[in-house]
Protein backbone atom coordinates (compact mmCIF):
# COMPACT_ATOMS: atom_id res chain seq x y z
CA UNK A 1 0.00 0.00 0.00
CA UNK A 2 1.58 3.40 -1.07
CA UNK A 3 -0.16 6.83 0.50
CA UNK A 4 -0.63 10.27 -1.60
CA UNK A 5 -0.73 12.42 1.02
CA UNK A 6 1.46 11.00 3.85
CA UNK A 7 2.00 14.87 5.22
CA UNK A 8 -1.46 14.54 6.79
CA UNK A 9 -0.84 11.67 8.94
CA UNK A 10 0.13 13.98 12.04
CA UNK A 11 -3.57 15.14 11.25
CA UNK A 12 -5.11 11.13 11.35
CA UNK A 13 -2.95 10.66 14.61
CA UNK A 14 -4.23 13.69 16.25
CA UNK A 15 -7.65 12.87 15.40
CA UNK A 16 -7.48 9.50 16.85
CA UNK A 17 -6.04 10.70 20.13
CA UNK A 18 -8.73 13.57 20.35
CA UNK A 19 -11.87 10.76 19.51
CA UNK A 20 -10.65 8.13 21.61
CA UNK A 21 -10.11 11.30 24.67
CA UNK A 22 -13.26 12.65 23.86
CA UNK A 23 -15.53 9.46 23.78
CA UNK A 24 -13.35 8.07 27.03
CA UNK A 25 -14.47 11.36 28.89
CA UNK A 26 -17.85 11.69 27.75
CA UNK A 27 -18.86 8.03 28.84
CA UNK A 28 -17.02 8.40 32.27
CA UNK A 29 -19.04 11.58 32.87
CA UNK A 30 -22.24 10.28 31.37
CA UNK A 31 -22.37 7.07 33.49
CA UNK A 32 -21.75 9.23 36.89
CA UNK A 33 -24.21 11.28 36.30
CA UNK A 34 -26.59 8.83 35.62
CA UNK A 35 -25.96 6.37 38.43
CA UNK A 36 -25.76 9.84 40.69
CA UNK A 37 -29.20 10.76 39.51
CA UNK A 38 -31.68 7.28 39.16
CA UNK A 39 -28.93 5.30 41.03
CA UNK A 40 -27.21 2.59 39.98
CA UNK A 41 -29.80 -0.34 40.26
CA UNK A 42 -32.72 1.75 38.75
CA UNK A 43 -30.79 2.28 35.66
CA UNK A 44 -30.13 -1.67 35.16
CA UNK A 45 -33.46 -2.51 35.86
CA UNK A 46 -34.67 0.02 33.50
CA UNK A 47 -32.40 -0.65 30.74
CA UNK A 48 -29.74 -3.89 31.61
CA UNK A 49 -28.67 -3.31 27.83
CA UNK A 50 -28.19 0.90 28.37
CA UNK A 51 -24.45 0.70 28.15
CA UNK A 52 -23.66 -2.35 25.86
CA UNK A 53 -25.91 0.55 23.57
CA UNK A 54 -24.08 3.41 24.27
CA UNK A 55 -20.48 2.06 23.99
CA UNK A 56 -21.27 -0.03 20.85
CA UNK A 57 -22.50 3.42 19.61
CA UNK A 58 -19.30 5.10 20.57
CA UNK A 59 -17.21 2.35 18.83
CA UNK A 60 -19.14 3.15 15.80
CA UNK A 61 -18.07 6.85 15.76
CA UNK A 62 -15.15 5.99 16.74
CA UNK A 63 -14.38 3.59 13.78
CA UNK A 64 -16.04 5.89 11.00
CA UNK A 65 -14.16 8.57 12.31
CA UNK A 66 -10.85 6.24 12.05
CA UNK A 67 -11.90 5.38 8.29
CA UNK A 68 -12.98 9.11 7.16
CA UNK A 69 -9.42 10.42 8.82
CA UNK A 70 -7.03 7.46 6.91
CA UNK A 71 -9.27 8.40 3.50
CA UNK A 72 -7.20 11.52 3.97
CA UNK A 73 -4.27 9.60 3.68
CA UNK A 74 -4.77 8.71 -0.08
CA UNK A 75 -4.71 5.02 0.12
CA UNK A 76 -3.25 3.41 -3.21
CA UNK A 77 -2.82 -0.01 -4.19
CA UNK A 78 -3.15 -1.83 -7.46
CA UNK A 79 -1.63 -0.21 -10.26
CA UNK A 80 -1.47 0.28 -14.22
CA UNK A 81 1.08 1.37 -17.11
CA UNK A 82 0.79 4.35 -18.61
CA UNK A 83 2.82 5.89 -21.27
CA UNK A 84 4.07 9.30 -20.51
CA UNK A 85 4.83 12.18 -23.21
CA UNK A 86 7.89 14.40 -21.55
CA UNK A 87 7.93 17.85 -22.81
CA UNK A 88 10.37 20.38 -21.48
CA UNK A 89 14.41 21.78 -21.45
CA UNK A 90 16.96 21.24 -19.74
CA UNK A 91 18.85 23.16 -17.14
CA UNK A 92 22.34 22.69 -15.81
CA UNK A 93 22.49 24.44 -12.13
CA UNK A 94 25.95 25.08 -10.98
CA UNK A 95 26.43 25.91 -6.74
CA UNK A 96 29.18 27.99 -5.99
CA UNK A 97 30.46 25.47 -2.18
CA UNK A 98 33.01 27.52 -1.63
CA UNK A 99 34.05 28.58 1.97
CA UNK A 100 32.93 32.13 1.12
CA UNK A 101 29.22 30.73 0.79
CA UNK A 102 29.41 30.23 4.48
CA UNK A 103 28.85 33.95 5.06
CA UNK A 104 25.66 34.74 7.13
CA UNK A 105 25.32 38.15 4.86
CA UNK A 106 21.96 37.22 3.97
CA UNK A 107 20.05 34.32 5.70
CA UNK A 108 20.20 31.59 6.57
CA UNK A 109 23.79 31.88 4.75
CA UNK A 110 25.16 31.98 1.45
CA UNK A 111 25.11 28.48 0.20
CA UNK A 112 21.67 27.45 2.17
CA UNK A 113 20.41 30.60 0.21
CA UNK A 114 21.33 29.40 -2.97
CA UNK A 115 20.12 26.06 -2.32
CA UNK A 116 16.22 27.13 -1.84
CA UNK A 117 16.89 29.53 -4.41
CA UNK A 118 16.95 26.04 -6.71
CA UNK A 119 14.77 24.71 -5.04
CA UNK A 120 12.11 27.58 -5.65
CA UNK A 121 13.19 27.26 -9.53
CA UNK A 122 12.41 23.29 -9.25
CA UNK A 123 8.75 23.87 -7.74
CA UNK A 124 8.25 25.48 -11.47
CA UNK A 125 10.10 23.17 -13.55
CA UNK A 126 7.77 20.71 -15.00
CA UNK A 127 8.83 18.19 -17.71
CA UNK A 128 12.66 19.14 -18.07
CA UNK A 129 15.64 17.65 -17.22
CA UNK A 130 18.01 19.18 -14.36
CA UNK A 131 21.69 18.52 -13.75
CA UNK A 132 23.43 19.77 -10.91
CA UNK A 133 27.10 20.79 -10.53
CA UNK A 134 28.97 21.84 -7.48
CA UNK A 135 32.10 23.93 -7.61
CA UNK A 136 34.75 25.61 -5.60
CA UNK A 137 38.76 25.76 -6.74
CA UNK A 138 37.24 22.96 -9.58
CA UNK A 139 33.58 21.59 -10.38
CA UNK A 140 32.30 18.06 -10.95
CA UNK A 141 28.51 16.76 -11.81
CA UNK A 142 27.06 16.37 -8.67
CA UNK A 143 23.57 14.34 -10.20
CA UNK A 144 23.31 14.28 -14.34
CA UNK A 145 20.23 15.41 -16.14
CA UNK A 146 17.27 13.98 -14.56
CA UNK A 147 13.76 14.01 -14.57
CA UNK A 148 13.19 12.71 -10.92
CA UNK A 149 13.59 16.11 -9.13
CA UNK A 150 12.34 14.61 -5.82
CA UNK A 151 15.77 12.67 -6.04
CA UNK A 152 17.61 16.38 -7.12
CA UNK A 153 15.89 17.89 -3.98
CA UNK A 154 17.88 15.22 -2.14
CA UNK A 155 21.16 16.00 -3.63
CA UNK A 156 20.86 19.52 -2.81
CA UNK A 157 20.64 18.37 0.68
CA UNK A 158 23.56 17.06 0.76
CA UNK A 159 25.61 19.74 -0.57
CA UNK A 160 28.24 21.45 1.82
CA UNK A 161 31.78 23.29 1.48
CA UNK A 162 33.24 19.62 2.03
CA UNK A 163 32.23 18.64 -1.09
CA UNK A 164 34.97 19.89 -2.61
CA UNK A 165 38.12 19.94 -1.09
CA UNK A 166 40.23 22.00 -3.20
CA UNK A 167 39.61 25.59 -1.66
CA UNK A 168 38.82 28.82 -3.69
CA UNK A 169 36.30 29.93 -6.48
CA UNK A 170 36.89 29.07 -10.23
CA UNK A 171 33.91 29.99 -12.46
CA UNK A 172 35.31 28.91 -15.37
CA UNK A 173 35.83 25.10 -13.68
CA UNK A 174 32.29 24.97 -13.76
CA UNK A 175 31.73 26.64 -17.05
CA UNK A 176 34.05 24.52 -19.12
CA UNK A 177 32.08 21.48 -17.27
CA UNK A 178 28.76 22.25 -18.73
CA UNK A 179 29.89 23.11 -22.05
CA UNK A 180 31.83 19.50 -21.95
CA UNK A 181 28.27 18.18 -20.85
CA UNK A 182 26.14 19.88 -23.90
CA UNK A 183 26.24 16.66 -25.98
CA UNK A 184 24.13 15.11 -22.92
CA UNK A 185 21.36 18.10 -23.54
CA UNK A 186 18.37 17.32 -25.88
CA UNK A 187 16.74 20.67 -25.79
CA UNK A 188 17.81 23.54 -28.23
CA UNK A 189 18.67 25.60 -25.37
CA UNK A 190 21.76 25.49 -23.88
CA UNK A 191 21.42 26.78 -20.64
CA UNK A 192 23.61 26.98 -17.38
CA UNK A 193 22.43 28.84 -14.07
CA UNK A 194 25.21 29.64 -12.20
CA UNK A 195 24.69 30.81 -8.25
CA UNK A 196 28.11 32.42 -6.53
CA UNK A 197 29.07 35.26 -4.48
CA UNK A 198 30.80 36.28 -8.08
CA UNK A 199 34.34 35.30 -6.24
CA UNK A 200 36.60 34.54 -8.58
CA UNK A 201 40.42 33.22 -7.51
CA UNK A 202 41.72 30.83 -10.60
CA UNK A 203 41.47 33.82 -13.79
CA UNK A 204 40.57 32.06 -17.56
CA UNK A 205 37.50 33.82 -16.83
CA UNK A 206 37.58 35.36 -20.63
CA UNK A 207 38.54 31.84 -22.49
CA UNK A 208 35.48 30.19 -20.77
CA UNK A 209 32.95 32.70 -21.76
CA UNK A 210 34.45 32.40 -25.38
CA UNK A 211 33.55 28.74 -25.20
CA UNK A 212 30.40 29.31 -23.77
CA UNK A 213 29.34 31.62 -26.71
CA UNK A 214 30.97 29.20 -29.25
CA UNK A 215 28.89 26.62 -28.08
CA UNK A 216 25.45 28.72 -27.72
CA UNK A 217 25.23 28.07 -24.02
CA UNK A 218 23.11 30.82 -21.99
CA UNK A 219 24.75 31.77 -18.89
CA UNK A 220 21.83 32.82 -15.97
CA UNK A 221 23.49 33.31 -13.10
CA UNK A 222 22.20 34.72 -9.53
CA UNK A 223 24.68 36.98 -6.95
CA UNK A 224 24.30 35.68 -3.22
CA UNK A 225 25.86 37.88 -0.38
CA UNK A 226 25.38 41.65 -0.12
CA UNK A 227 27.91 44.58 -0.81
CA UNK A 228 28.72 44.89 2.72
CA UNK A 229 29.40 41.43 2.79
CA UNK A 230 30.57 39.75 6.57
CA UNK A 231 32.70 37.38 7.85
CA UNK A 232 33.10 33.42 7.15
CA UNK A 233 32.23 31.43 9.62
CA UNK A 234 33.46 27.83 9.97
CA UNK A 235 32.97 24.96 12.03
CA UNK A 236 36.44 23.09 13.07
CA UNK A 237 37.06 20.46 15.86
CA UNK A 238 33.34 21.37 16.58
CA UNK A 239 34.01 25.21 17.77
CA UNK A 240 32.87 27.78 15.54
CA UNK A 241 35.50 30.59 14.10
CA UNK A 242 35.65 33.22 11.81
CA UNK A 243 38.71 32.74 8.99
CA UNK A 244 41.24 35.54 9.74
CA UNK A 245 44.65 36.11 7.11
CA UNK A 246 48.23 35.82 7.68
CA UNK A 247 47.90 38.96 10.16
CA UNK A 248 45.80 37.49 12.16
CA UNK A 249 42.61 40.51 10.78
CA UNK A 250 39.10 38.44 9.89
CA UNK A 251 38.73 38.06 6.37
CA UNK A 252 35.46 40.11 5.09
CA UNK A 253 34.04 38.83 1.61
CA UNK A 254 31.67 40.41 -0.48
CA UNK A 255 29.43 39.59 -3.35
CA UNK A 256 31.38 40.51 -7.04
CA UNK A 257 28.57 40.99 -9.07
CA UNK A 258 30.20 42.69 -11.72
CA UNK A 259 32.02 39.33 -12.83
CA UNK A 260 28.47 37.12 -12.86
CA UNK A 261 26.43 39.76 -14.63
CA UNK A 262 29.47 40.07 -17.20
CA UNK A 263 28.79 36.47 -17.60
CA UNK A 264 25.26 37.08 -18.51
CA UNK A 265 25.50 39.67 -20.38
CA UNK A 266 28.21 38.43 -23.08
CA UNK A 267 26.11 34.86 -23.25
CA UNK A 268 22.48 36.27 -23.99
CA UNK A 269 21.15 35.37 -20.34
CA UNK A 270 20.28 37.07 -17.80
CA UNK A 271 21.79 38.52 -14.49
CA UNK A 272 19.92 38.97 -10.38
CA UNK A 273 20.51 39.47 -7.01
CA UNK A 274 19.32 37.45 -4.41
CA UNK A 275 18.88 39.07 -1.02
CA UNK A 276 16.76 38.88 1.90
CA UNK A 277 14.43 41.83 0.74
CA UNK A 278 14.37 40.82 -2.87
CA UNK A 279 12.81 37.06 -2.38
CA UNK A 280 13.43 34.21 -4.72
CA UNK A 281 15.09 35.40 -7.97
CA UNK A 282 14.95 32.31 -9.30
CA UNK A 283 11.61 31.51 -10.26
CA UNK A 284 11.15 35.21 -11.55
CA UNK A 285 13.84 34.36 -13.75
CA UNK A 286 11.71 30.92 -14.93
CA UNK A 287 8.89 32.90 -15.12
CA UNK A 288 10.03 36.28 -17.08
CA UNK A 289 12.98 34.12 -19.20
CA UNK A 290 12.91 30.24 -18.92
CA UNK A 291 9.15 29.83 -19.37
CA UNK A 292 9.44 31.19 -22.36
CA UNK A 293 11.68 29.13 -23.88
CA UNK A 294 11.07 26.96 -26.78
CA UNK A 295 9.57 23.05 -25.12
CA UNK A 296 11.30 20.16 -26.64
CA UNK A 297 9.68 16.79 -26.80
CA UNK A 298 11.39 13.86 -25.18
CA UNK A 299 11.33 10.33 -25.77
CA UNK A 300 7.91 8.65 -23.95
CA UNK A 301 8.40 6.23 -21.09
CA UNK A 302 6.08 4.13 -19.14
CA UNK A 303 5.26 4.57 -15.88
CA UNK A 304 3.10 2.91 -12.96
CA UNK A 305 -0.46 4.89 -11.88
CA UNK A 306 -1.41 3.68 -8.64
CA UNK A 307 -5.18 3.02 -8.11
CA UNK A 308 -6.54 5.65 -5.31
CA UNK A 309 -8.58 4.00 -2.97
CA UNK A 310 -9.36 6.69 -0.69
CA UNK A 311 -13.18 6.31 -1.45
CA UNK A 312 -13.02 2.84 -0.15
CA UNK A 313 -12.42 3.70 3.66
CA UNK A 314 -14.70 7.63 3.18
CA UNK A 315 -17.50 5.52 2.22
CA UNK A 316 -17.19 2.78 4.88
CA UNK A 317 -16.61 6.06 7.52
CA UNK A 318 -19.75 7.84 6.73
CA UNK A 319 -21.57 3.94 6.61
CA UNK A 320 -20.06 3.80 10.34
CA UNK A 321 -20.87 7.39 11.53
CA UNK A 322 -24.88 7.65 10.28
CA UNK A 323 -24.89 3.65 11.57
CA UNK A 324 -23.60 5.48 15.61
CA UNK A 325 -26.81 8.35 14.86
CA UNK A 326 -29.09 5.98 14.39
CA UNK A 327 -28.50 3.61 17.28
CA UNK A 328 -29.72 4.46 20.54
CA UNK A 329 -27.74 4.30 23.63
CA UNK A 330 -30.79 3.04 25.55
CA UNK A 331 -34.56 4.06 26.36
CA UNK A 332 -34.43 7.59 28.08
CA UNK A 333 -34.91 8.15 31.43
Amino acid sequence: MRFGHLENLWLFISEAVVVIAGICIGLYFYRKRLFKIAGKGVVYDFDPYIFIKLYLRKVLLFVGALFVGFSLLAPRWGYEWKERKRKGIDIFIAIDVSKSMLCEDVKPNRLKRAIMEVKSLLQKIEGGRVGLIVFAGEAYIKCPLTYDLSALNLFLDDISVENIPKGGTSLSSAIKLAVNHIPDIKSSEKLLIVLSDGEDHYGKLEESIDLAKKNNLKIFSVAIGTERGGPILIETGGKKKYIKDKKGNIVITKVEKDILKKISIETNGAFAVSSDRRGFQLAKIYDIYLSKLKKEEYESDRFKKYKERYNIFASLGLLFLIMSFFLEGGRRL
